[in-house]
């Protein structure tokens, strides 16, 4: 529950730590992983032979991001995006009921809409089906609060480093 950006990297390096893997390491980054990148780059660099990003979640809110690049990024995201990465940001113990309510549509994220993915990703997705992911429904076994909300509540929420 007090998840933050620090928290997570001294997860990661405890893992890493478990699973002897040595005192150097790569980490990639994909997607909402980018967050946590980002952290071990601050937190644990002496840890890291290599870091990849890869399609990593923009924080429109982090002060490191010139203002006009978060600025266009985040309004090309869809309103209901937008809607969902405010109420993450600003009020993110909101952030379980706006995804739940029906009264306003909830993330694309949340809901599983492909409609934010550009024509050639949907494509992809379509021909790689559900059988090429299956970990697809180890993601949400804790139930969504635990695997979305919070991630997006940390990834959008203020990074405790610039």
């Amino acid at each position: 529950p007090n998840r933050t950006p620090k928290s997570l990297v001294l997860d990661i390096e405890e893992l890493a730590d478990q699973l002897s893997i040595g005192e150097k390491f790569y980490v990639i980054g994909y997607s909402m992983g980018g967050q946590a990148t980002w952290g071990c780059i601050k937190y644990i660099p002496h840890r890291l032979a290599g870091v990849a990003l890869v399609a990593p979640a923009v924080n429109y809110w982090w002060k490191s991001l010139p203002l006009n690049v978060s600025t266009q990024g985040f309004n090309s995201q869809p309103k209901r995006n937008q809607w969902a990465f405010r109420v993450a940001h600003y009020a993110p113990w909101l952030l379980y009921w706006w995804n739940t309510q029906t009264w306003f549509p909830g993330s694309c994220m949340a809901n599983r809409d492909l409609s934010v993915l550009s024509q050639p990703d949907k494509d992809i997705m379509s021909k790689l089906g559900s059988s090429t992911r299956p970990y697809l429904a180890e993601i949400r076994q804790q139930g969504i609060h635990e695997s979305m909300n919070r991630d997006t509540i940390v990834g959008f929420g203020s990074w405790e480093f610039d």
